[in-house]
């Protein structure tokens, strides 16, 4: 009796969350965020996430708080203890400021730990080009090799870091081949070229 009763709470979970995200998707963040809150209160993780995402890039009907964005990032994180809620983590802690880089940097590592990607790539570039003390050929690096994967974030971040080390001529090399071949990678790849960190 007691598996079908939590296996119908599951369930509604799965629903309640389901509406959650219909909601997100059509810019009502206030809405999504009232129906995800209780489900986070309870400790589904997908919640968690959701209104990160919500308090990270705000909706038309809710604003953008960078805080609450790392709390729910950072619950996220510790219940499924997977590269993507790390790497958002890391992400919202930049975002809130070079105090909290030093974590961010452990998070991008523990996300790299699951599985090497493009977009861990992008933000370990995005870290070593702002943080207080720039390590822009290490941004060239990880830009270098997100750009190698196939996304166009890393031609865009590798041009911008170089220019910025003085590397002029290697930045036009790599605008000219973003130039050439944009076309076949997003042929290829399809919108995975457009992720980001």
């Amino acid at each position: 009796m007691q598996e079908i009763s939590e296996r119908s709470s599951s369930q509604s979970e799965n629903e309640l969350y389901r509406i959650a995200v219909f909601h997100h998707d059509q810019g009502n963040g206030a809405r999504a965020m009232e129906v995800a809150r209780p489900l986070s209160e309870r400790g589904y993780d997908p919640a968690d996430f959701l209104l990160g995402l919500i308090h990270e890039f705000g909706t038309y009907t809710s604003k953008v708080d960078i805080a609450m964005a790392v709390a729910h990032y950072r619950r996220a994180a510790v219940a499924s203890r997977t590269s993507t809620a790390y790497r958002h983590l890391a992400r919202a802690l930049m975002k809130s400021g070079h105090e909290s880089y030093s974590e961010a940097l452990r998070c991008l590592v523990e996300a790299g730990r699951e599985r090497g990607s493009p977009e861990i790539d992008l933000g370990f570039a995005w870290y070593h080009e702002t943080s207080t003390v720039p390590d822009l050929r290490l941004a060239c690096k990880f830009y270098l090799r997100a750009a190698a994967r196939g996304r166009f974030l890393g031609f865009f971040g590798y041009s911008r870091a170089a220019r910025k080390a003085g590397l002029h001529f290697r930045a036009l090399v790599v605008d000219c081949l973003r130039v050439v071949s944009g076309v076949f990678l997003f042929i290829v790849l399809g919108s995975k070229t457009r992720n980001t960190f």
